[in-house]
């Protein structure tokens, strides 16, 4: 008899740790895709705040010192922009990017599709960035190419996922627990009158 409820209480261990192992899974994934979401979405806004604050001067771009967004203008706030010309050069970058040292993400040659990727600072810091090319028409109908590069510190994005990964997985590992004690109380009483 207690062999049988040994079997029976390993079998509903077995079964509990593989749902809530592909449960886990499921909800870390969609947590983790609606938080990167969310952050290509803050990009998304910032390129079209760098669109709309540009002024055409010559053949180039001119943008205010002070940017709408409080972060761009902060020297290590994490939130970085910048503008560079056909060439690679850069034209112009945010005062949180000043000290900065950010290679060119791509040869970006052409306008069209956002390009997002991760990049890395000269000193390690890693970055979730967004490139968009356009190209600018002036008002002498000539134009211009210019890649307008913005990037968020990944250390927020990826300080929540490991603080939602400890709870999410504290949670299922006591709620298994606590199932399990349930079942095994279950068990011995139901077997009993076998016994």
């Amino acid at each position: 008899m207690k062999s049988l409820r040994l079997r029976l209480l390993a079998l509903t261990s077995l079964f509990l740790v593989i749902s809530f192992a592909a449960l886990g899974g499921v909800i870390d994934r969609s947590f983790v895709a609606a938080l990167e979401q969310a952050q290509r979405d803050l990009l998304d806004s910032q390129i079209i705040t760098l669109l709309a604050v540009a002024e055409p001067e010559g053949d180039s771009l001119v943008l205010p010192p002070d940017m709408p967004e409080v972060r761009l203008n902060s020297p290590g706030s994490g939130l970085y922009a910048n503008i560079r010309r056909a060439d690679g050069t850069v034209l112009w970058r945010t005062g949180s990017a000043m000290a900065l040292d950010v290679p060119p993400p791509h040869a970006l040659t052409d306008a069209g599709p956002r390009v997002y990727d991760r990049q890395s600072t000269a000193e390690g810091e890693v970055l979730q960035a967004l490139t968009l090319g356009i190209f600018w028409q002036f008002d002498d109908d000539s134009s211009a190419y210019f890649a307008l590069e913005v990037a968020e510190s990944r250390a927020s994005l990826d300080a929540q996922m490991r603080g939602f990964r400890g709870q999410l997985y504290a949670a299922f590992a006591l709620i298994s627990v606590a199932l399990l004690v349930s079942v095994a109380l279950e068990l011995s009483w139901l077997l009993r009158p076998l016994g």
